[in-house]
């Protein structure tokens, strides 16, 4: 079975692809196990979704630099939340656990709504 992928727009369509060697790469930018980025990104960190991102997308750019990566996210992210639930749902669906980034976000929406004080 091919790893599965997800796009995310950033310069032009890119595959978030978690390859083997992405997974290793992700884990050894972290420095930590895999469960612990799983835990950390559904926590919003921006840090480790960012290493994700660049580890997700060596496969098709293998000039790509975390520097790089970093300037693609400020130049063409504008919901910084729904950045983190991307790369996250990438991260989840190749260690086989598939994330609806769209009720994901949805529910998200909802609760923010029900939390927001009438002004």
């Amino acid at each position: 079975m091919a790893v599965p992928f997800k796009i995310i727009q950033l310069d032009r369509p890119r595959k978030i692809k978690f390859t083997i060697n992405a997974l290793i790469l992700a884990e050894t930018l972290c420095g930590k196990p895999g469960g612990q980025i799983v835990m950390d990104l559904s926590q919003t960190n921006y840090e480790t979704a960012a290493k994700c991102l660049f580890a997700g997308l060596k496969h098709e750019d293998k000039d790509l630099t975390f520097e790089k990566t970093k300037e693609l996210i400020d130049e063409h992210i504008d919901n910084m939340f729904n950045f983190v639930q991307i790369v996250s749902s990438a991260f989840s669906a190749a260690n086989g656990i598939e994330i609806d980034i769209n009720e994901t976000l949805e529910t998200t929406a909802v609760k923010a709504e029900e939390t927001s004080p009438n002004i």
